[in-house]
């Protein structure tokens, strides 16, 4: 949206998938959450051990925690939004990725500030996991797996420290 003092207005924003059939041409999913999420964006995908599309979504919403749905297809039938108190959210980018039978989600663990980085790693889409932390303090962070590493890539204060790379045995 164009604001007049901001040239790239972030709101009001929404969110979908786009998808391809032939690699070609592509097509719109359907809106997630249109009437539920207040301004969603910087979403996280992966798919689970079952083959269903899992999504994690940034939004702005009073409760301050990520919001979750589940797809069979990744652009359609999106189950219900749910808000995992477990995923406290301080409006930062989080990233996701799927290996060794677990869904790695990485985010900070505050409502308020991006502090306190964790990685949280599920086999069961997220009703348990286990948490591995990660630093005090971290932004936008993205996370691959291989073998038994995990590799996270994240921001701290990015004006005065860059980024930073970890390197954790999940052994």
């Amino acid at each position: 949206a164009y604001n007049e003092k901001r040239e790239k207005a972030h709101h009001p924003s929404f969110i979908s998938t786009i998808y391809s059939d032939d690699g070609e041409s592509w097509n719109l999913g359907e809106i997630i959450g249109k009437n539920v999420l207040i301004n969603p964006s910087e979403c996280a995908l992966a798919v689970n051990k079952e083959g269903n599309v899992i999504i994690s979504i940034r939004n702005e919403n009073a409760q301050h925690m990520r919001a979750f749905a589940i797809s069979k297809t990744g652009f359609d039938g999106w189950g219900s939004l749910h808000f995992n108190g477990c995923f406290p959210d301080p409006v930062c980018m989080g990233s996701m990725c799927f290996a060794n039978g677990k869904i790695y989600h990485i985010n900070c663990e505050s409502k308020d500030k991006r502090e306190n980085l964790t990685v949280k790693i599920s086999k069961d889409s997220f009703k348990t996991f286990e948490r591995i932390f990660v630093d005090t303090v971290g932004g936008y962070s993205d996370i691959v797996v291989k073998d038994d590493t995990l590799y996270v890539l994240y921001e701290r204060d990015i004006e005065n420290d860059g980024l930073y790379f970890k390197k954790i045995s999940l052994n």
